[in-house]
């Protein structure tokens, strides 16, 4: 009896070890492939901080370029009014010019003899 307690100990021990080492080839594997995704982790982190220092350079150029647009169109807005109020004032003298000629300045023959 003494001998199958035994012999039935041995078989289970040896379940447990095999048991143990399987456990311990799958504890490998994943602390490998944790240690891929730590790598991994890391390049994305430093991907995104790159990508994030990009966006903000893009972002800030936009709006400088925004300000010189608006700007530029200040400027085109400013320089179309002077030349339309120029022409307009000239288009004016010359129309009233024209239509009343009988408002024309009367020339005096004062001291022209």
């Amino acid at each position: 009896m003494r001998t199958e307690i035994a012999l039935e100990q041995e078989k289970v021990i040896e379940r447990h070890e095999k048991t143990v080492e399987r456990l311990e080839k799958e504890l490998k594997v994943k602390s490998k492939k944790l240690g891929t995704l730590d790598v991994s982790e890391e390049t994305l982190k430093t991907t995104i901080a790159e990508l994030k220092e990009t966006l903000d350079a893009k972002e800030k150029k936009i709006k400088e370029n925004e300000k010189i647009i608006d700007w530029l169109n200040r400027r085109c807005t400013e320089a179309a009014m002077q030349s339309y109020s120029i022409l307009y004032s000239r288009t004016a003298n010359l129309k009233e010019h024209h239509d009343r000629p009988w408002q024309r300045r009367k020339r005096s023959w004062k001291g022209r003899r």
